[in-house]
């Protein structure tokens, strides 16, 4: 009997949440201060073999192998000659073997960019938009100056050949000035230009408002206990991707499969971790909420198509 391989993702945090960096908005900062051993250290040669043989010899036609922080560099340059040694051992399928990494930049030399360059690393490189952006969000831990340093590895990885592509953290500030953020960094190829110069970003906030507007009135207009709309309370500054709803839990789960089978795909967006547990309402919203998309690929119609097909539902249920 043939068995048939599975391609295979694999995401490694070698350095756990350590980092030479400290941002204002990472979570790691605050959830190692609320741990009883706050780092473990880095990953050991032994583990880094062990997971690359066990995962990459089950795969087949294609292995992402990627490295995420923290901040991954910290375990040396030595640690990710040994990944491609060991990607290289164990490739017995002949998988087509894709590596990443994402670093802050804060210690690349030209030493990581020939190394990233020779071993066809895609590299993630955080930046957040503008240096003024950028510096009030993203600290050195030893004072240095995080802008300059994300810029000198841009520099590097552009002259060595190094393929990267460029993190932002998007919140209000960066959104507002996110052409500005985008064209500092790097002129888009032509096809990138022309996606900018032709996509109507005012259209997609006023589509995307009318359709939440439409979707949550239609729904309620449902008299049913079993389905509550939580009414967006919109700005001109707000651009929602959906409607989001309460649904009695029994009901809920049933909903979303008889949806899926209709062709309108609904996301379930609450989790329930350790961390939101202690939070009021957090058991019930990851029990009942349901995400009804209504970005700007849909119009009125397809708003009304999603309450008729809920109404259905709960009138045969």
């Amino acid at each position: 009997m043939e068995v048939s391989m599975p391609a295979i993702s694999v995401l490694v945090k070698p350095a756990s949440g350590s980092c030479n960096m400290h941002c204002d908005y990472c979570f790691y900062c605050d959830e190692q201060k609320k741990r009883r051993t706050a780092l473990y250290g880095f990953m050991s040669d032994r583990t880094l073999k062990n997971v690359i043989k066990r995962t990459l010899l089950r795969a087949e036609g294609s292995y992402s192998l990627a490295f995420q922080g923290g901040e991954p560099t910290l375990c040396g340059i030595d640690f990710f000659r040994n990944a491609v040694k060991y990607a290289r051992q164990y490739n017995r399928n002949q998988a087509h073997v894709s590596l990443a990494l994402q670093t802050n930049g804060y210690g690349i030399t030209e030493e990581w960019a020939e190394f990233f360059a020779e071993n066809q690393f895609l590299v993630g490189i955080s930046v957040d938009g503008l240096e003024r952006i950028h510096s009030s969000y993203r600290h050195g831990n030893d004072g240095g100056d995080s802008w300059q340093h994300a810029m000198n590895a841009i520099r590097l990885f552009e002259e060595h050949g190094v393929e990267y592509n460029i993190l932002t953290v998007v919140h209000r500030e960066t959104a507002e000035n996110i052409l500005e953020n985008v064209y500092h960094h790097k002129m888009p190829d032509a096809r990138s230009l022309e996606v900018l110069k032709t996509t109507d970003v005012s259209f997609i906030k006023v589509r995307r408002r009318e359709n939440a507007r439409v979707l949550a009135n239609a729904i309620n207009e449902i008299k049913d206990l079993r389905v509550k709309c939580i009414n967006p309370l919109l700005t001109t500054l707000d651009t929602p991707l959906f409607v989001p709803i309460m649904v009695t839990p029994e009901s809920r789960n049933l909903l979303r499969r008889y949806l899926i089978d209709n062709d309108i795909y609904c996301p379930v967006h609450w989790p329930l971790s350790d961390l939101h547990k202690p939070m009021t309402g957090s058991k019930q919203l990851f029990e009942s909420e349901l995400s009804l998309i209504c970005d700007q690929r849909y119009g009125e119609n397809d708003m009304k198509r999603i309450a008729v097909t809920i109404k259905e539902f709960l009138e045969n249920n």
